[in-house]
């Protein structure tokens, strides 16, 4: 499911959410927070399309608008799709 988030993300506008997984493995320890998708404004309107590329054991998922980490990392997996697509 990767390759779709990736080509979804190059054809439809940023996310306006991400989705994370949390995890606190110990009391004195910092949480672990993990992507595991994105979500972006429905096609049809209100609502949003979410991608997920894992689903967390205990089925909690955290949204939270994109940073400026996030927007690195988007327009470099967007310019290695384009470099992709134009090498094909």
């Amino acid at each position: 499911m990767p390759v779709r988030l990736t080509l979804y993300a190059v054809t439809k506008p940023d996310p306006v959410l991400i989705a994370y997984a949390v995890k606190r493995y110990a009391e004195d320890k910092p949480a672990v927070w993990t992507r595991i998708g994105a979500a972006w404004p429905h096609e049809q309107g209100a609502g949003l399309t979410i991608l997920l590329d894992a689903l967390p054991r205990d089925g909690r998922i955290i949204l939270l608008e994109p940073d400026e980490d996030d927007d690195a990392r988007l327009e470099r997996e967007a310019q290695r799709a384009r470099e992709r697509n134009k090498d094909s």
